[in-house]
């Protein structure tokens, strides 16, 4: 029997990914694309974060806004992290 397809948007999986992080205390990652990735994290009474990254080039800031608008994030930042491969931008909930 084949199982029927579902449709998930973007913000129901991400939505679906900080509840996961929460309830495991991991971080939970998206391919968005298959240059673009997403991590996830929430922390009880921290709130929520997430980082994108491209395997190739940076992603663009208003794509971090538009994110945190779409997951209804109240009051955050934008900031950069620089690992040892790829630079992130980080969008931190302020709680």
């Amino acid at each position: 029997m084949v199982k029927p397809t579902v449709t998930v948007t973007l913000t129901d999986a991400l939505r679906w990914g900080f509840k996961r992080a929460l309830e495991t205390g991991r971080t939970q990652q998206f391919e968005l694309s298959p240059n673009l990735y997403a991590r996830v994290t929430a922390d009880e009474g921290v709130g929520r974060k997430f980082l994108l990254f491209q395997l190739e080039g940076e992603p663009e800031e208003q794509l971090g806004h538009d994110l945190a608008s779409a997951l209804k994030f109240g009051e955050y930042t934008l900031s950069w992290f620089a690992g040892q491969s790829v630079r992130s931008l980080v969008v931190d909930e302020v709680i």
